[in-house]
């Protein structure tokens, strides 16, 4: 196997996972509407979370809406990562049923890796 080039692998995860991630966070941040949000918002909801304050309408407001969004595009960068992690160590699909909780396998120094 070849020597792994970490430095290489530091840039792609820094140029092509970090920074699309927080960029994207960014433009959503920018992109948030009060209006559109309340739209959304069930008022009971707002009342049974004990939310009385403008703060606390706030947090709850910014905590939901990254809470979604950030699984979305994590999970898209993580995919980026995943297919480059790949190509470095001859990664492969585990197979469906054999592996509890595993979905991908690595081949390091001839050993197999799970994640």
């Amino acid at each position: 196997m070849n020597k792994i080039n970490y430095e290489a692998l530091d840039i792609f995860i820094a140029s092509d996972v970090m920074e699309p991630f927080y960029s994207s966070k960014l433009k959503l941040l920018q992109s948030l509407s009060l209006a559109k949000v309340l739209k959304r918002k069930n008022p009971y909801l707002l009342k049974a979370r004990n939310i009385e304050t403008p703060e606390n309408l706030a947090k709850f407001i910014l905590s939901s809406f990254l809470s979604l969004q950030e699984e979305t595009i994590f999970g898209s960068f993580m995919e980026k990562l995943v297919i480059h992690c790949s190509q470095i160590f001859s990664g492969y699909k585990a197979e469906k049923g054999k592996y509890r909780g595993i979905d991908l396998i690595f081949e390091r120094d001839s050993r197999d890796i799970c994640s």
